[in-house]
């Protein structure tokens, strides 16, 4: 009988430590968050300077990205895109093209009749700097002045400076769709295609 009690002394006190020990343990487990990959990167697409693949860094957001790749392109659809937006790793960033533009959707900018034969130099110099878009000649990309070039319909002076610039750097254009790579928006090149020639 002695030992019949020892033995249920010693049980109950093996409960209540066990219980003890149960009551210590917390209901659940707060696990740290995963670490940002250390080679996280994006892919960006569409209209920014320079599409390609970049890093990014734990807090970044879209408009980090961007200026990455060099920025937004003139055509960029600033409407569509949330510039705030957090990035994550293998994510695919494509910045679209405003509407009306030929990306966007519309009709690739006009193919340009043949050159107008060259003007002699006693023309030029007793006509002003917008007759030939008023009597019907055209203007060559490739030998027009900046005066020349602003007189046309859709291109002011900031872009008749780039349309010079880049031909000077790069050599003529052989295309409507190179002068674009100067800078000048599809919008302001339709404008001015029909007074526009390239020899």
């Amino acid at each position: 009988m002695a030992a019949a009690l020892a033995l249920a002394a010693m049980f109950a006190v093996l409960l209540v430590a066990l219980g003890c020990q149960r009551r210590q343990q917390p209901a659940f487990e707060v696990l740290a968050a995963p670490a940002a990959a250390e080679d996280a990167k994006v892919y960006v697409t569409g209209e920014v300077a320079q599409p390609g693949v970049y890093p990014i860094a734990p807090g970044d957001r879209v408009v980090d990205v961007v200026a990455r790749a060099g920025g937004l392109n003139p055509e960029a659809d600033t409407l569509r895109i949330n510039l705030a937006v957090r990035l994550q790793d293998e994510m695919h960033v494509h910045i679209s093209t405003r509407p009306g533009t030929p990306e966007g959707g519309q009709a690739p900018l006009p193919a340009l009749p043949p050159a107008a034969a060259p003007r002699s130099p006693a023309a030029a110099a007793g006509s002003p700097s917008a007759a030939p878009a008023a009597d019907g000649r055209r203007v060559n990309v490739n030998t027009a002045t900046i005066a020349e070039l602003e007189a046309l319909p859709g291109i002011g002076i900031v872009s008749a400076r780039k349309i010079v610039e880049h031909r000077t750097l790069h050599g003529p254009y052989r295309a409507l769709d190179e002068v674009r790579q100067a800078g000048v928006g599809a919008a302001l090149l339709r404008r001015a295609a029909p007074h526009l020639a390239f020899e």
